[in-house]
């Protein structure tokens, strides 16, 4: 029992031994390894010519949440601090030189429970959470000297499901494909869409009028504005389906 492994520096092909494996890669790169190593529908694996070790729905019940970002313009002093956050270089991620973040002011959250919440009583979860921060590109405010302000939406509990698969990627190996499928039954969408409501309601009742909406253009763009421009909030899960404990 072990694991054996191409040394991507070297070339060098390796066994490590072992009494027992824990593969604990992510929900994206977990289940492609397990595919890869054939581990998953009997099916998808035949097409690509993976030799079955075990016909399982790794990567068939991928969840992952949705986001989308309503913009607007503060009229009123920034707050935002100056200067960047110096990052090291990290070789074993995949990150050979440090990088460089401009420092942003701290995220402001709300966790919500909205209309459309499965749950009631004590036990409820919120499945609407709002976070704003001011680090846009002030490029993008009409005005300059304007600060850009994100008012990110996320639907916290999603109903669609989506899936990781390989696919081969021209040089004789595989690559994972990841079709997140958020937005597949209308449900994430509408608790965004109510998400970008309580955003724009919030900012309108401030008796200073300090904020100017950029985007979604008007009170009816919310459905076209998550399908245009909703995008992972990357807490994907329950791909590998191998154990006797199965998130559902």
């Amino acid at each position: 029992v072990g694991v054996a492994y191409t040394d991507t520096t070297t070339g060098e092909e390796c066994l490590l031994d072992a009494d027992e494996v824990i593969l604990s890669a992510g929900a994206l790169a977990t289940a492609g390894l397990l595919l890869a190593s054939g581990v998953g529908p009997a099916v998808d694996l035949a097409a690509l010519e993976i030799p079955l070790v075990a016909d399982l729905p790794v990567g068939q019940e991928l969840q992952t949440r949705a986001k989308v970002g309503v913009l607007h313009t503060f009229h009123g002093e920034s707050v935002r601090p100056k200067g960047a956050i110096e990052f090291p270089a990290f070789p074993a991620m995949g990150k050979p030189a440090p990088t460089s973040y401009m420092r942003t002011q701290p995220n402001i959250w709300a966790m919500i429970r909205s209309p459309l919440a499965d749950a009631e009583g004590p036990d409820a979860i919120a499945d609407l959470v709002i976070w704003a921060n001011s680090n846009t590109d002030e490029t993008t405010c009409p005005e300059p000297g304007q600060t850009a302000v994100a008012f990110n939406v996320s639907a916290m509990l999603p109903k669609s499901r989506g899936s990781v698969t390989l696919a081969p990627d021209g040089s004789g190996g595989h690559r994972v494909v990841w079709r997140p499928n958020f937005l597949a039954d209308g449900h994430a969408s509408a608790v965004m869409s109510y998400g970008i409501k309580l955003v724009r309601d919030m900012l309108a009742s401030d008796p200073q009028k300090r904020f100017s909406q950029l985007e979604p253009a008007g009170t009816a763009a919310n459905e076209a504005h998550i399908a245009a421009k909703a995008t992972t909030f990357w807490h994907d899960s329950c791909t590998a389906p191998i154990g006797r404990v199965v998130d559902q």
